[in-house]
């Protein structure tokens, strides 16, 4: 019969959350409790062995402001890895 495989992908995915909780009081700032959660996930993934990518995403939830989502994305090429 047909046998088809499927290409090695060498990637992850990462997904963290912070959580934070910040209190605070001084002689001339009013008693502040500011809580914060915070989520992003990360996917890597190595094309060859001289090239690789990441692409990031990240949102934040505080109580004192609005945060925009943020999001990014990186190419890294290793020079030296013609060496190795």
């Amino acid at each position: 019969m047909f046998d088809r495989q499927l290409p090695n992908i060498d990637a992850s995915i990462s997904w963290y959350t912070e959580l934070e909780n910040a209190f605070g009081e001084t002689d001339e700032i009013q008693t502040r409790n500011r809580k914060q959660i915070s989520q992003y996930l990360i996917f890597k993934q190595n094309i060859w062995s001289k090239i690789s990518y990441n692409v990031k995403v990240r949102k934040d939830f505080n109580s004192d402001y609005d945060v925009p989502f943020i999001y990014s994305g990186g190419l890294k090429y290793n020079l030296l890895a013609i060496f190795i």
